[in-house]
C-alpha cells in the first residue's frame, strides 16, 4: 500500500526500505531476491512480467492513479 501511495518514489531504496519496516518485511530478503549473484534475478522476473503484458495486450497500468476505472476491470 505505501508503494502505491508514494508511486513516484519507486526504486528509491529509502521508500523501499520504510515500507517494508512499516509492513514487517525483512529489506535483506528482498534485496537478495531482486539480486542474485549475477545481480540478474529481480530485471530476470521484471523483463517476464513486462513480456507476458505484451503477449496479453496490456495498455494501462490499473496502479497508476489517473486510468479511467473501466479500463481497469
Amino acid at each position: 500500500m505505501c508503494m502505491s501511495e508514494s508511486y513516484s518514489h519507486i526504486p528509491d531504496r529509502s521508500l523501499i526500505q520504510e515500507c517494508a519496516l512499516e509492513h514487517g518485511v525483512d529489506f535483506s530478503l528482498l534485496s537478495k531476491c531482486a539480486e542474485d549473484e549475477e545481480g540478474t534475478h529481480g530485471m530476470d522476473l521484471l523483463r517476464q512480467s513486462v513480456a507476458r503484458s505484451e503477449q496479453k495486450g496490456v495498455v494501462y497500468s490499473c496502479t497508476v492513479s489517473g486510468k479511467p476505472a473501466d479500463l481497469c476491470r
